[in-house]
This record gives C-alpha cells, structure tokens and sequence, in this order.
C-alpha cells in the first residue's frame, strides 16, 4: 500500500505538467501532493508531530493502510481524469481553446479613468474589511449586512477585485505591451494589500502561483520581456514583496487575535504541540528552542497544506460510512466547533465570541468518511472534471488567461481545504454570477477588437 500511494501521487505529479494544461487540474494536483505525499514523506523522515488534530489515530500498520488506501485513491481519481482528458484532446484536437483579445471600447478611451477607479476601491475595500471583516482569516465578521450582503463583499475580498484587476492588466498589456513595470508593481503592492487585509499569509503565495502558471505555459513572450527588462529584479522583488507580506500579517494578527483578554486565554494550542511536550534544550530561556524552530518551519512550508490529517482521522474512525457522509454533505456551516469533522479529530479549538477556529478535512477525506474507496476515487473524478468544466467557461467570460489562472487557484484550493460543501457551493455559484455579469459586459459587439 505504501508502494502503491508513492507511485499513484508521483504519476499524479508527472501529468500536471503534460498538455493539455488546464490552471484548476495543475493546482489541484500540486495541492494534493503537498498535502499528502510530501507531508507523509516529510513526518516519515522527520519525527516530529501532526501540527493538526488527528483524532483517534494510533499510527497502526491497519490505520496507516487504510489512509494510504484512501489518499491513493482520491489521488487516482484525478489521475484517470488527466487520462481522459488527454484521449479528448487526442481525438478531438479543435476543441483546443486559443486566447482571443476582448477589450472593451470604454477601457481603451479611459484607461487611466479606470485604474485609478481600480485603486481607491480596492484601498477602500481592504482597509473596510481589515476593520469589518467580511472576509477574514479566523475572524467572525464584525457587521452584519442586510440581504445577504456580507456573502457579497466578502467574495469581493477573497476573490471578485483580483478578477478585475487581473483583467484590466490583460487589457493594458494588451494596450501598452512596451511597458512591463505596471504590472510588476501593482502585482507586488497588491498581494501585501490583500493578505494583511485577509490576514491570510497564503493569499500573495497564490496570487504569484497564479500570474508565473500563465507566464511559463500561455505567455512565454511576456516572460522573456520581464526577464529582459528586470533581469535578477523580477525574481527579487516578489520575494521581497511576500517577506514584507509575512512579516505584516503577523504583526496584524498576533493585534487581532489578542483583541480581547477573553480570546486570549481560548486561543487554540494544538495538543502535540504543547510546552511540556518539548525536550529541555541549551535555547530554553529564550523561549525558542531548535525542536519549535524546526516544526515552525514545517508548520509553515509542511503542514499547512490540507490533506493527510483528514484522512488519518477517518482511518481511525468507527464512525465510517454512508450515513456519516450523508450527514457531512448537508451539514450546515453553523454548526462549527461541534461539526461532525471537528468532533471526529478531537480538536482543540473552543468556542469564541470573535473568532472561530477549525481544522479543515479537505474534500479527499471527506469523501473518504463514506468509508469506501470508489466513492473517493469517484468523487475526485467529478471533481477535477467540474473544475475543468467551470475553467472553459471562465476563460470564455473574460478572454483572459490571468483571470483564468486566478479562478482556477481558488476553485482548487476550495476543493483541498473543503470544510462544509455548503460553503463551497456557495462560492461557486457566486463566481458563476460573477462571471456571467462579466461576460455579458466584455462581450458586447461594440466592445470587440
């Protein structure tokens, strides 16, 4: 079994890079195998404990097959969708999706108008969700909007102004393809702006995942301008950009999170992780010792990619089975702390007036709670064939390979950090409004060139 997981996620791993490329199918595949494969391979030579709650898992040779079994077979799901996939394109080679340009009338008349227009509410928006949250990592919003309008503006946060702003700078490109600093800068200076709005520090990791997929497989050209024109600076700068990111969103959430003396005593310490369990050290009195600074490390490069704990936490369930999974697929998201999941794992996270913590499965093991193996392998197979389906429609929306990348890093990333399908549905209707409204605006006969 454990040859088997290996391999099934090595091949996994080979075929994102085979084309047909599809933005949403690579994501997926590259945040599966972080998730499982390399944080298996990573506690496997590196002793060290599960940053997240893993339940009842004893580390049984019977547990260890069946999480095995079940990565390996969410893992194949999506490897036999890429097959597919390639027979399509080998059979049916016209179907082979080629940019076209659609800039609008309006944009080419009044591009200044617009980027100006862009800026004020972006600023707007981020600093009002800053002190609001709409959308806010761990923090339960602080206003609540009528009709549904916090759903709106916290969209808007996470995902809606990234669209829009990935799309004009398709059109200026498309407008002034001599001038590249525009879009390095407003790239470098947005992705700071988000994340510590969003006190996400994975939000500008994203973002550059996004914008470099499109550069190395859909625009080679601008690429080899960017290196011409910045050389060692392209490299540097969002580096730069994501070491400022960190450093401020930590800032900003260690003010957060101590907002009040109450969260404080109830912020979660995951119970592997606690003080006593930590061997005496030559570093004690400084408080950080080589054993905390190495799995702060691979908390942060390691383990904060969603998979493999999930999975052990079903392994060692009882709990497995179709009534379970029934139940999980209609869960409400109210429930919280005492969500089937979170009961599950044994977590350790409390309820909160301001905040509200919880350790995220992902759809693999929630598929896995079924307690069967095809309906996992199936479930992933819908999945990456879904996500493929709504990246065709996006690129036709907006004509736009960065929107398209954009969209398809955070319908994978929805997939792999499912907590409640609920949620995740709703997010995907709301892009699917979204897109419609953009494609109806972009689209216009008067608007083609």
């Amino acid at each position: 079994m454990l040859l088997c997981f290996q391999l099934v996620f090595l091949l996994m791993f080979v075929l994102a890079w085979v084309r047909p490329f599809v933005y949403s199918h690579f994501f997926l595949i590259l945040f599966l195998f972080l998730g499982f494969c390399l944080k298996f391979n990573a506690h496997l030579f590196f002793d060290y404990p599960f940053v997240e709650p893993v339940g009842d898992f004893s580390g049984s040779p019977q547990e260890w097959d069946r999480a095995l079994a079940g990565g390996a077979a969410a893992a194949l799901g999506v490897v036999v969708f890429k097959f597919l996939q390639l027979i399509w394109y080998y059979f049916y080679p016209s179907v082979r999706s080629a940019a076209g340009q659609l800039v609008p009338n309006w944009y080419l008349r009044f591009p200044g108008f617009m980027w100006v227009s862009l800026i004020l509410f972006s600023v707007v928006l981020y600093v009002t969700n800053y002190f609001f949250a709409f959308y806010q990592t761990g923090v339960n919003s602080r206003l609540v909007l009528p009709f549904g309008l916090g759903a709106v503006f916290a969209w808007l946060c996470y995902c809606g102004s990234i669209i829009v702003f990935y799309l004009m700078l398709d059109w200026e490109y498309f407008r002034r393809k001599d001038r590249t600093w525009p879009l390095v800068w407003s790239l470098c200076l947005l992705g700071v702006l988000v994340s510590v709005s969003l006190l996400s520090r994975a939000t500008v990791v994203l973002l550059f995942l996004s914008f470099s997929m499109v550069l190395i497989f859909h625009k080679k050209d601008l690429l080899l301008q960017l290196w011409g024109s910045w050389r060692w600076r392209i490299l540097v700068l969002p580096v730069l950009s994501l070491f400022i990111s960190l450093v401020l969103v930590s800032w900003f959430r260690m003010n957060t999170y101590h907002y009040e003396s109450s969260a404080v005593s109830a912020m979660p310490v995951p119970e592997r992780s606690t003080a006593s369990q930590i061997e005496p050290s030559p570093l004690e009195g400084t408080g950080m010792t080589p054993t905390l600074m190495f799995v702060e490390v691979m908390r942060l490069g390691v383990d904060r990619w969603i998979g493999l704990e999930g999975m052990l936490v079903f392994a060692a369930s009882d709990a497995r089975g179709l009534p379970v999974f029934k139940s999980i697929l209609s869960e409400s998201p109210g429930t919280g702390i005492n969500s089937i999941f979170q009961q599950l794992s044994n977590s350790p996270y409390k309820l909160m007036k301001d905040f509200t913590y919880l350790t995220l499965p992902g759809a693999s093991a929630l598929l896995f709670s079924s307690g069967s193996l095809m309906i996992t392998f199936g479930g992933m197979l819908l999945l990456a064939m879904f996500l493929s389906l709504f990246e065709c429609f996006t690129f036709w929306a907006s004509q736009s390979r960065f929107v398209t990348s954009w969209m398809g890093v955070l319908m994978a990333n929805a997939v792999c950090q499912m907590s409640f399908p609920y949620l995740w549905g709703v997010f995907v209707v709301e892009s699917f409004l979204a897109l419609c409204t953009l494609a109806f605006i972009i689209r216009r006969p008067q608007g083609e060139h």
